[in-house]
Order: structure tokens, then C-alpha cells, then sequence
């Protein structure tokens, strides 16, 4: 190509991409007969099968390359009509998003439409998109209304500028504030959180995480519309406690409304059974990307090698009895016959030693540690419950099952013995490997944690391929260190076709 073409060609581009002024959300028509319509059960919450008419990341934890990622995914996901990205973000991060989309947008009209769809606001930076506010719809007119949860005080002004960029750039309006009963932190207990508020079809599916007495009915009159659209979630035993950390709802393309659903289901069982069938592959996989010191810095700082990080300490301040996991890495690292090996010149060797743990070893181990085994059979024992009540509710009321997929989980967390029964110390559970319920639907396309284990990547995207589903992973490294995950750090706001 001559220099003067390549000259026309950029003069052309930057003209296109400086030329559309209105948000990219106001081409979204909420009445185009390709929007699936809006519930009518009385909930007015919308399950990931409905499309992004906004959608709120942060680069406070994750910086700016885990706003660029979730960026791109989204829009490479709904592309033709993108939501509107309201930002919280720096303007190094909001720069290395726009470079993104001018680098990896396939031609200049949809960059143009790309870029209209960003949004960067002022004030607080918070990751946990997911806890501070709620989103709804609207039964008139199907758009997102969005409520902030009462007493939840750690977002500082982030909802008060989220709101703001909603409402003067895609008319989303805020309905009040989201009442929670009872206090705790924040004036609100871990379970109000709106991480723990998900939907399933036209159920609501609410933890029960903390609630008490009447908190229950108190808190999803709400928004369910009715008890009859309430589905109870096992979370007491989770660390955080929220829904979002153990249930996903997928959709099922080529299938009609209401059966067009699936439900995937945190499985120890499943996590067990694979390891058992690959016990060559390595344990700990990031996707090949991490060696050196990189490889070491990760294995110390994640929940699922906390161990690793404790050993160079002195181990008889180990109390293998609060947790199960440094058990099973205690075992592995001074049980088994592994040798240091020097990778990128660190000679780190109890990093090392966790990081080349075959998955054949690590069940080996899981297995001798009887607390470790015991959590994860009471957690197995929940979902199990859990997944029978979902197959009743909605076969009652759609005379049809979800398909039910066992998502690969195994959980660190303690016990309590007493008069020879064996329960689950609530509040423990903590997913060793990133969470792979806690992602995003988008479209046909599954947006997810990197479950940093090849043989638990390769059979969650088989079973998503066998829907007819897209997977894209992540890495989240820096939100699960810190409890949570992809959806944590993200809150799309869906849309629905109202029913005239």
C-alpha cells in the first residue's frame, strides 16, 4: 500500500471515530421482537440470558488490564449493538481501552460504535460491582433499574457517579434505595450483599447466608414478587456467601423460551473424578503464561497455595486443624518425593514444589486429609439438594428440566465434630481454584475466570461447546486473592422486551 493511501485510509478512520457523538446505548431498542420479553412471573430480576444494555467495571483492584480485558470480551461478545461501559477508572486505563478497540475492532464503523459505548466517570474507584448495588427491569418499558443496597457504605460516591453516567447517557433511571434487615458491617449482614440476589428463568435465587426469621420473607418480597418465585441457595457454608460463588444460569440456544436454560452447579464430586482421570496433567496451570518469578510470586499468593507461602515459615505454628487445604499442601510438600527445580534462575523450591503437583498427587493427598474430604463431601451433599429443588420448582412450572452442568470446585474450609456428627463450620468455604460459577454471560459467549487447572479448562468448555456456547477466559488472579471473582468485579445491567 502507497504512503499516500496509507495516509487517506487513517485520515478516514480518525474522522469516522470522531464523528458519532451519541452513546452507544441509544441504538439499543428495547422493543426489536429479537429481545427476549420481559418476565411475568412478578420478579424483576433477569437471568444471564437477556442481553447488556450497560454494564460497570473498576480498575481499583485489577488495573487496567483487567478493564481491558472485560472490555473487549463484552464488546466481541455483543458487538452489533455494545452496552454503554460506565467507568470508574483512571485515564491511563480509559486510554489502554480505547487503544484496545482501535487496534482490535474489525473495521472502522464498529470502532466508531465501540467507542461511543465508553463512558468514564469520576470520584471512588471500587471493584466489588456486585455488592454495592442491585439491578432490576423495568415491567413497562424493560429497562435496567438500578437500586443501591442500604447501609452499604465501602463504594464511597461510586454509586452516586455510576447512576449519573447511567441516567444522562442511556435514561437508566435509580429507584431508591435497596432496604436490608438486620445490621452487621456496613449496617448490613455479608448475605445482603447483591452478589447473593441471582435469577433462574423468572425464579429468584437468593443465599442463605445470615438471614434470620422473618429476614427471609422481608427481603425477597422485594423483588421476587412472590415466595413462589424463590429458590433457597446452600451459601452459610461459603467464606463471602453469596450465590453468584456456586450457581451460574447459562443459556441453551436452539431451544424455546421458558426450557432455553441450563444450570451450572459447583462439584467437588466433578473436580475429584477429573483429576482422577488425568492424573499426569499438572495441577496448577495458568495457560502456559507464568514462569520465573512470576510462577513463584502466583503460587505464594493465592488461597489455593497459602501453604506454600507458610511452609518457609515455622510449620508447628501451622494449625492443620482450621484449615484443610495447608493440610493437603503441608502433606504434599514434606510427604512426597518432589525435587526443586530452577525455573527462570529462582531456586524458590516450596513455590516450585506446588506449582509442578500432578493432579494425580493432589487427589492422592485430598484424600488422606480427612477434614478436606469431609467439607467437600457436606458441600457436594448442598448442591446435590440444591440441584433436586431447582429440577421440581421449575419442572412444575415449565414442565420441562434445566440441564443441570457440574462445574469443577473443591473448597478449603473447616469442620466441626460433636457428639460423632461431622458439620461444616459456616463462613469457611473458600474455593481453592478461581471460581469458575463466577463469570458472565454474554450472548452465546461464556466470559470467564481462568480456573488455572488444563484438565478443569478443558472439560468446562466441552460441556459449554455441547450448548452451543463460546468460552473466553480470564485471568482474575487479583480478585480471587482477594475472595472473589470475574463477576464480583463486574454488574451488567440487562434489558427485556416488555409484553404489550
Amino acid at each position: 500500500m502507497s504512503v499516500l493511501k496509507i495516509f487517506v485510509s487513517a485520515a478516514l478512520l480518525s474522522f469516522a471515530l470522531s464523528a458519532r457523538a451519541r452513546p452507544a446505548c441509544e441504538d439499543i431498542n428495547v422493543n426489536d421482537p429479537s429481545v427476549p420479553e420481559c418476565p411475568t412471573s412478578g420478579s424483576t430480576l433477569l437471568p444471564e440470558t437477556y442481553p447488556l444494555m450497560a454494564a460497570v467495571v473498576s480498575d481499583s483492584d485489577g488495573g487496567s488490564e483487567w478493564v481491558r480485558s472485560y472490555v473487549m470480551n463484552v464488546l466481541k461478545a455483543q458487538s452489533k449493538n455494545p452496552p454503554q461501559f460506565i467507568l470508574p477508572v483512571s485515564d491511563e486505563t480509559y486510554s489502554s481501552v480505547v487503544a484496545a478497540i482501535k487496534k482490535q475492532a474489525p473495521n472502522a464503523a464498529t470502532a466508531q460504535k465501540w467507542l461511543s459505548s465508553l463512558t468514564q466517570v469520576p470520584g471512588d474507584r471500587y471493584n466489588w460491582q456486585q455488592d454495592y448495588f442491585e439491578s432490576f427491569f423495568d415491567k413497562k418499558t424493560g429497562k435496567p433499574v438500578v437500586r443501591k443496597v442500604q447501609g452499604y457504605d465501602r463504594d464511597g460516591n461510586s454509586f452516586l457517579n455510576l447512576s449519573t453516567g447511567l441516567q444522562k447517557n442511556c435514561n437508566i433511571t435509580t429507584d431508591g434505595i435497596l432496604p436490608t434487615p438486620g445490621e452487621g458491617d456496613n449496617g448490613i449482614r455479608p448475605g445482603y450483599y447483591g452478589g447473593n440476589i441471582e435469577a433462574l428463568g423468572d425464579f429468584c435465587v437468593l443465599g442463605d447466608d445470615h438471614f434470620e426469621g422473618h429476614e427471609w420473607d422481608d427481603y425477597h418480597k422485594q423483588f421476587c414478587g412472590s415466595d413462589k418465585n424463590v429458590i433457597k441457595a446452600p451459601t452459610s457454608f461459603l467464606m463471602v456467601g453469596h450465590a453468584d460463588e456456586m450457581f451460574k444460569t447459562v443459556p441453551v440456544p436452539g431451544k424455546k423460551a421458558p426450557c432455553n436454560i441450563a444450570v451450572a452447579v459447583a462439584s467437588p464430586r466433578k473436580a475429584v473424578d477429573l483429576m482422577r482421570a488425568n492424573p499426569s496433567e499438572k495441577t496448577f496451570d495458568f495457560m502456559g503464561s507464568l514462569k520465573g518469578h512470576d510462577l513463584t510470586d502466583r503460587m505464594r499468593s493465592t488461597s489455593y497455595a497459602r501453604a506454600c507461602h507458610m511452609i518457609n515459615g515455622d510449620v508447628q505454628q501451622i494449625d492443620t486443624r482450621d484449615n484443610g487445604a495447608v493440610s493437603l499442601f503441608y502433606s504434599l510438600l514434606n510427604k512426597m518425593a518432589y525435587a526443586g527445580t530452577i525455573i527462570g534462575g529462582t531456586t524458590d523450591e516450596d513455590a516450585l514444589r506446588c506449582a509442578n503437583i500432578k493432579n494425580g498427587d493432589f487427589v492422592r493427598a485430598f484424600e488422606q486429609d480427612s477434614e478436606l474430604n469431609q467439607f467437600n463431601k457436606i458441600v457436594q451433599s448442598q448442591m446435590d439438594s440444591f440441584i433436586a429443588d431447582v429440577k421440581a420448582k421449575f419442572k412444575e412450572r415449565n414442565h420441562c428440566e434445566p440441564q443441570i452442568i457440574e462445574l469443577p470446585y473443591l473448597f478449603q474450609g473447616s469442620v466441626v465434630k460433636e457428639n460423632g456428627k461431622v458439620t461444616i463450620e459456616e463462613g469457611t468455604g473458600l474455593s481453592i481454584f478461581p471460581n469458575p460459577s463466577n463469570g458472565e454471560v454474554v450472548g452465546s459467549t461464556m466470559i470467564l475466570p481462568d480456573p488455572a487447572n488444563s484438565t478443569f479448562r478443558k472439560y468446562i468448555s466441552s460441556e459449554y461447546q455441547k450448548l452451543g456456547l463460546k468460552t473466553s477466559y480470564v485471568d482474575t488472579q487479583f480478585a480471587h486473592s482477594l475472595y472473589g471473582n470475574l463477576h464480583c468485579s463486574s454488574h451488567a445491567l440487562r434489558y427485556c422486551r416488555p409484553k404489550r
